[in-house]
């Protein structure tokens, strides 16, 4: 993939998370915070939690899609820069799961 390596993001170790139909349901106790993610961002999430490098979710996601790998990208990574610092995901090197 062009434009360099991308970080590595997990799952933020204080949310935890349900699959319901149709969502996934975050919830963070400790803040007293809950998200619904629903469509491609629910998909991110799953393949987040499963371990999945950002590279492999930016190829999923062009073809979930239909868009170009380029597009993909950013829209992965303004996903997870919201996410970031909604406290939702970090980077594996602080500690995340998933």
């Amino acid at each position: 993939m062009s434009g360099g390596t991308m970080l590595v993001y997990r799952c933020a170790p204080d949310i935890i998370w349900v699959k319901d139909s149709g969502h996934t349901i975050l919830v963070d106790g400790e803040a007293g915070c809950f998200w619904l993610l629903s469509g491609w961002k629910a998909a991110v999430w799953d393949l987040l939690s499963l371990g999945y490098l950002a590279e492999e979710i930016v190829r999923f996601l062009a073809l979930l899609l239909d868009v170009r790998t380029e597009m993909a990208k950013e829209r992965l990574l303004t996903i997870l820069d919201e996410w970031e610092g909604n406290g939702m995901v970090c980077s594996a090197a602080e500690g995340g799961r998933g």
